[in-house]
């Protein structure tokens, strides 16, 4: 279950946020895509680095993304999969969900270029604005509360990147957390020079984090429900199984570390989890 105001994933990497409910993210510590509130599904078909990818769905949010552990709750029950490996790989591509990003592709620790606010806007943060998991289309919804308010850092706020359609941009607020908000509502300089920002639209290049990384196995194909395996748990696996070519089991025989909480499959159903 996971408590208000805990979204440990993305540039905090374990550290509590502002806000209610859980961050979705684009990838295991990824971007920003949007926000589900206590009570919500996720209809589990994988995962990796301690966040579990599949369909995620609740007031105002219903699209695929990627929600760190300590937001899964209990199982509820089985549903088919909605969300597949394909899918996961496409918007691990941040040029997928957005453009004029605040900071080369692939930089570590960074949450945020700090702009000023477009004075007189009165401007309100929003936790969610994608309608689908193609991230072309969206509109604002679920108000958090007016931007730039924080006392230490009046009228200053954390660009991250603009939506597709050029209608808005995820910022990150000191009161109430990473959300959306309109793009009239930021002056896009800084507060202390008055200088432009700048912002990039280069591509992710390291393939090799990309979603399933070696342990591939297409949800969508394999119709398959994904387990945790402590991070602690060594086992011996046996000799490569054909029938498994992606998954653990295609490893030589011997003695597996497992200690990055690998997932491995069980039939029958996908896994359905309620988020608290």
């Amino acid at each position: 279950m996971t408590d208000d105001g805990t979204i440990p994933s993305g540039p905090n990497q374990g550290q509590d946020e502002p806000g209610p409910g859980a961050r979705v993210a684009n990838k295991a510590f990824g971007h920003y895509i949007s926000r589900v509130m206590p009570g919500g599904r996720l209809t589990q078909v994988g995962g990796r680095a301690s966040h579990y990818y599949g369909r995620i769905t609740g007031p105002e949010v219903n699209l695929c993304g990627w929600l760190h552990k300590s937001a899964h709750g209990p199982r509820v029950d089985g549903a088919a999969d909605t969300c597949s490996k394909r899918t996961a790989n496409r918007m691990w591509q941040r040029m997928t969900i957005g453009k004029r990003f605040s900071a080369p592709a692939g930089t570590k620790g960074h949450n945020g270029t700090p702009v000023a606010v477009t004075p007189g806007t009165n401007c309100i943060l929003y936790y969610n604005y994608f309608t689908d998991s193609t991230f072309k289309r969206g509109h604002l919804r679920d108000p958090g509360g007016h931007i730039g308010t924080n006392p230490a850092s009046p009228g200053h706020i954390r660009y991250r990147y603009e939506t597709h359609d050029g209608t808005a941009a995820v910022v990150f607020d000191d009161v109430h957390g990473w959300g959306f908000v309109a793009v009239g509502c930021l002056t896009m300089r800084d507060p202390t020079t008055n200088r432009r920002i700048k912002t990039f639209n280069d591509r992710d290049r390291r393939s090799s984090e990309r979603a399933f990384g070696v342990y591939g196995e297409s949800p969508q194909a394999a119709g398959l429900r994904y387990v945790l395996i402590p991070p602690s748990w060594d086992r011996p696996f046996p000799a490569t199984n054909p029938a498994d070519s992606h998954g653990p089991n295609s490893r030589q025989a011997g003695r597996v570390n497992l200690r990055g909480a690998i997932f491995v499959t069980f039939p029958p159903a996908n896994y359905v989890a309620a988020l608290a």
